[in-house]
């Protein structure tokens, strides 16, 4: 059985952070030039509006199952599969982007589909430090998290900004499917230790079961956490 690391940055911990900046530069690309694309190509403010707010419900309504997902499968396999299916759906989006006439409606189904992607990813990965780092260098292992995750968002961006001015939505697509592959390949490195869950009589029994819980722990336990999510 693989027992925890001794040392923060180890073989595991750092295959995790390349692979997550990788998954966080694609993404945050790709939520970038999708709604600038909408913008340019329906030439309306609200469209725009509307593919920068929406995606984000699928977002919100994901995350807690994603989370669900991370106590009780094997995490390497739930990045993997996700990674995977990301590049799938950002290849054939550059297929029928050539050939679809509602390419505003198939700009927005992609966005959905990747935020709720990113919602079950990144519970994943959170949930995935605490296996792979000593619990003494914890705290340090969830900044770095952190920083990763600001500045890839932040190069993201900003890279997807240049990209498009100069090239158009293409190039844009591309190296995002690159990045998912190359996530992909990386999450099977990785070696995160799984202890399985006992099993539950039923799906939604499990999913009440794991949501009462956490609600009574964020509203009862530590009511400041529920304060911080409305904010």
């Amino acid at each position: 059985m693989e027992t925890t690391p001794k040392k923060l940055w180890n073989r595991n911990f750092s295959l995790l952070l390349i692979g997550q900046i990788m998954s966080l530069f694609g993404n945050m690309v790709l939520s970038f030039a999708l709604p600038i694309y909408i913008l340019d190509i329906s030439e309306s403010p609200s469209l725009y509006g509307l593919a920068m707010g929406v995606p984000y419900i699928s977002l919100l309504l994901i995350t807690p199952i994603g989370g669900i997902m991370a106590d009780r499968l094997r995490k390497q396999r739930i990045m993997f599969w996700l990674d995977t299916v990301t590049t799938v759906i950002i290849v054939l989006y550059m297929i029928a982007n050539g050939f679809a006439v509602a390419a505003v409606p198939l700009a927005i189904v992609k966005l959905l589909a990747l935020n709720a992607i990113q919602g079950m990813y990144i519970p994943a990965v959170q949930a995935a430090v605490p296996a792979l780092v000593p619990t003494e260098k914890l705290p340090a292992g969830n900044a770095v998290t952190g920083i990763v995750n600001s500045l890839s968002s932040m190069a993201g961006l900003a890279i997807a900004g240049f990209l498009y001015a100069r090239f158009g939505l293409f190039p844009i697509l591309l190296v995002s499917a690159v990045c998912f592959a190359v996530t992909a390949f990386m999450d099977l490195l990785i070696r995160i230790p799984y202890k399985k869950q006992p099993p539950a009589e039923s799906v939604a029994q499990l999913v009440k079961s794991d949501l009462s819980q956490a609600a009574r722990f964020a509203f009862k336990e530590n009511p400041m956490l529920i304060k911080i999510i409305v904010i």
